[in-house]
């Protein structure tokens, strides 16, 4: 997410590439800067680690794996054969379907204005699940839909936050 949103907004990321360091922007606000000259402010973002639900355990457990894996191989279109020395390359994932359960926590500071970081992690999101998670994106693999326990997508639902700050 934060990638995602410095490349839309950050300038010093979208020249270079490189993650933004400026300190000052409210991507840097949300998760901290990466130049410890630069820091104005601890982060507000703290992410967990995503676990899959227990419907998503039994549905492994009774396939007897957690992932599977797609073999793919670059294929010379004139000649219908397998090209040069690039051979079969395989790619673990996780099977499609699966859920998982994560939280976060938004820190919040006397003065924040709360309602510009809502609106901004919207859009990160929805960055997010129009983009992709993890590579091989452009194959697609890593496509995400990120929802509430009600099952309103994520993003609707920090911006319903967003209006009431």
């Amino acid at each position: 997410i934060r990638s995602l949103l410095e490349s839309k907004h950050c300038p010093q990321t979208q020249e270079s590439g490189l993650p933004c360091k400026c300190g000052r922007c409210a991507v840097c606000d949300l998760f901290g800067s990466g130049d410890s000259k630069t820091i104005q402010s601890p982060s507000r973002l703290v992410f967990r680690d995503c676990q899959p639900t227990k419907g998503t355990q039994e549905v492994w457990e009774e396939a007897g794996t957690s992932s599977e894996v797609k073999t793919e191989v670059l294929i010379d279109r004139n000649k219908g054969l397998s090209y040069g020395r690039i051979g079969p390359r395989t790619t673990e994932r996780i099977p499609a379907g699966s859920d998982f359960d994560f939280a976060f926590s938004l820190r919040i500071f006397e003065g924040d204005d709360t309602s510009k970081y809502y609106t901004l992690l919207a859009e990160g999101f929805e960055l997010l699940e129009k983009h992709y998670l993890g590579g091989s994106g452009s194959r697609g693999y890593g496509e995400v839909a990120v929802v509430v326990n009600d099952g309103a997508p994520m993003a609707a639902h920090l911006r319903q936050k967003a209006k009431g700050a």
